[in-house]
């Protein structure tokens, strides 16, 4: 991906998630502007953390993009006022139990997997002496 196209993607990563949150949350033009400032800065980060990583383990990837997810929310909590703190934060909760059944879901299906696998090369030994 050439540096242009990074900044275009980190911009409009941005600015959906921003429009996503203004809608959700009716946010007004000052919450909107300070919130797109912080989700720009923080998908440059998480872009930034992807390239790096790239010969890294998927879990650390994992745990350091859920820490920048963390410190970017801890950012946005207090520019919003108490009724949209409760939505933002249970819209949260119900997207992170989704994942976490999604994840669930995978690993499931790759359990079965493996276990017809196992069965399927078992199936196909053939004994080779017989008994008379």
């Amino acid at each position: 991906m050439t540096e242009e196209e990074r900044e275009y993607a980190q911009f409009t990563s941005a600015l959906r998630q921003t429009e996503q949150m203004a809608d959700f949350l009716d946010l007004s033009d000052p919450q909107i502007e300070a919130i797109f400032e912080i989700y720009h800065r923080f998908a440059t980060l998480r872009f930034q953390a992807m390239e790096e990583a790239r010969t890294a383990n998927r879990t650390d990837l994992r745990a350091t993009l859920d820490a920048l997810d963390e410190q970017r929310d801890a950012e946005i909590l207090p520019i919003l006022d108490p009724n949209q703190t409760a939505l933002f934060l249970e819209h949260k909760n119900e997207a992170q139990a989704r994942r976490e059944q999604m994840r669930q879901a995978v690993e499931d299906r790759r359990r079965t997997r493996d276990l017809q696998r196992d069965t399927a090369d078992r199936s196909l030994i053939v004994p080779i002496f017989t008994e008379p």
